[in-house]
This record gives structure tokens, sequence and C-alpha cells, in this order.
């Protein structure tokens, strides 16, 4: 899947999506794109660098999901 078809499918999710860069004011990461669900982030990327997503879960759904999914990595913010 290529950036604009995750843009779009992120958009697709319902009528509450919004997408947003809030972060221009900070040059590492301005480029920063969020998708938003009735106010809360729950999806970013780097716009110049997609190779990465990060998608917001319940903790407790981490292991599930990176079991059934290869692509799921470990979440950057926690420890090795």
């Amino acid at each position: 899947m290529n950036i604009e078809d995750y843009r779009d499918y992120c958009l697709s999710l319902g009528s509450d999506v919004e997408e947003k860069l809030p972060f221009t004011a900070f040059r590492y990461a301005s480029n920063v794109l969020v998708f938003y669900v009735c106010g809360h982030m729950f999806a970013f990327l780097d716009i110049d660098h997609y190779g990465i997503v990060t998608l917001k879960c319940q903790p407790e759904r981490i292991d599930e999901l990176k079991a059934r999914y290869d692509c799921i990595g470990k979440p950057f913010n926690l420890p090795s």
C-alpha cells in the first residue's frame, strides 16, 4: 500500500476522521501526518519516509497483533 492509499483508507473509516500536520513548529516532526477520530489520535506517519506507520491500540493487544501480523514490530516507546 502506498501513502495515498493509506491516507484514503484512514479517511474512509468514518466521517469523524480528520487529518492534520500538528507538529510543524518542530523541525524533526514537521512532516508527521496524524489521523484523528473524534479528536483523538489513532495513527501517524512521516510523509517523507513512509516506511513506518504508528497505530494506537490497547496495550494488552500488542502481543496478539504482533503474533498475527509479521509487519508489526515492537512499539517505539517501549524499552528494549
